[in-house]
């Protein structure tokens, strides 16, 4: 978007007007901006979502040669994030006869 952000802002006005969206976002916008405090600041904290069903590992590489320790924002998104992927791993590729649709549905 380079040295493009006032049509872009024009571009999002127009968007708006269009589908009147306007009235909706007075209307909900403080109650948005209330929950989006909490929110963005448990963000940063990482979380494990319950003990994994078995193990997730990663990788970093870059010009066909093992870096070893990602770069912190990577380590952080990686601790936050690993258990819930492995969780979701772990129903995904159960050999339980549940069809792969319902269980993407999951």
């Amino acid at each position: 978007m380079k040295g493009r952000w006032l049509k872009t802002l024009g571009d999002l006005r127009g968007g708006s007007k269009a589908l009147r969206t306007g009235r909706y976002m007075m209307k909900h916008s403080p109650l948005a901006i209330l929950l989006a405090i909490p929110n963005t600041l448990l963000a940063l904290v990482p979380f494990v979502y319950g003990a994994g069903r078995g193990e997730l590992r990663l990788s970093f590489w870059t010009k066909d040669e093992d870096s070893g320790r990602l770069p912190w924002y990577k380590r952080w998104a990686w601790a936050r994030y690993r258990s819930a992927l492995a969780n979701a791993a772990a129903v995904l590729y159960a050999n339980d006869g549940t069809p792969i649709a319902r269980k993407l549905d999951r």
